[in-house]
Order: structure tokens, then sequence, then C-alpha cells
């Protein structure tokens, strides 16, 4: 598996009730054109929980979007789950609205 060229990441610290914070890195690679799709940008989460996978789009613009979208309902699926995000080193929760604007 190549290389991937993350162009952006921001992290967050996650809280479970049962558990102590912990840091979680969301990350979105450089699209780039693919093979059998138009193009693909890969998107990861490590730390507090886990995701690693490409998205696919149309053209550049939309698989950024579509990982964006992808990285928002991860964060959301452990939000329901009962996980608290604040902004590291602090206790200043995040609305996860304004940690994705789009």
């Amino acid at each position: 598996m190549p290389k991937i060229e993350m162009i952006a990441e921001r992290q967050v610290e996650v809280v479970f009730a049962d558990s102590e914070p912990r840091l979680a890195t969301l990350r979105i690679g450089r699209p780039t054109p693919h093979e059998k799709e138009d193009w693909e940008c890969h998107v990861a989460i490590d730390g507090a929980f886990q995701l690693s996978r490409p998205v696919f789009g149309v053209d550049s613009g939309q698989a950024v979007m579509l990982g964006i979208a992808l990285l928002k309902q991860t964060v959301e699926s452990q939000i329901s789950k009962g996980a608290r995000l604040r902004w590291p080193g602090t206790h200043e929760p995040i609305n996860v609205n304004k940690l994705f604007p789009l």
C-alpha cells in the first residue's frame, strides 16, 4: 500500500463515562486519481477510536467533502454511544457542528 499524504488533521479529546480522556486524531488525505473510480481521498481517525479507509468521488472536491462527511458521521456515532468531545488540554466541550461546519 502506498504512503498516504495527509493534508489536514485535527486533534480532539474524547471522554467516555468509564475511562480517562484520550486523544483522537482526525486526518484527511490528499485526493488522488483512482484507476477504477474517478477520485480517492483517504480519511483516518487514530487514538480513542479507529477509522481508516478511502472515500471515492467524481472529482477531488467531492472526494474530500465525502471524506469529511464520513469523519463527522463516525464522530457522531461515538457521541451516540456516550462519548463527549473537548479541546485537548481543556475542559471546553466541542459542538460537533462547529467541528464540522459543512
